[in-house]
């Protein structure tokens, strides 16, 4: 077992394009989890799963995954829970955001990157910002 999941190479011989980002939000009782919908599906590029990150340092996101789920083109909405035990200990702040891989294990851009600031009483609020990667 390993602390952190990996994702097998792309085989850019078969394809090499991408699948869409999807869309990130929390939902709305406070709960520390990521809701998800690829909301442009392709005919061509069949997504099989989602990737989250999670980093203190904005710029270290897409480098190790957090968490890897299975989905499917029938199945856009997707959920991540249980990361907080990826949340570095002692951390004020930490930022999130999923990628969509194809079957051919081509990984898509960032999607929208949310950020948690950690209140006085020490819980983490709902989203606090949204934004494009580099935005």
């Amino acid at each position: 077992y390993y602390k952190y999941p990996a994702l097998v190479p792309p085989m850019k011989w078969i394809d090499n394009n991408a699948p869409n980002a999807p869309e990130i939000w929390m939902p709305q009782d406070n709960s520390l989890q990521v809701q998800g919908l690829l909301s442009d599906i392709s005919n061509t590029e069949i997504v099989n799963k989602y990737v989250l990150y999670l980093s203190q340092d904005e710029a270290m996101l897409g480098r190790r995954p957090i968490q890897i789920i299975g989905g499917n083109n029938g199945l856009q909405a997707f959920y991540f829970s249980g990361f907080q035990d990826f949340i570095p200990s002692g951390a004020d702040r930490f930022y999130i955001a999923v990628t969509s891989v194809d079957k051919e294990n081509n990984e898509s851009g960032l999607s929208n990157i949310i950020r948690f600031q950690k209140l006085r009483n020490g819980s983490w609020p709902r989203r606090l910002r949204s934004h494009e990667p580099g935005g």
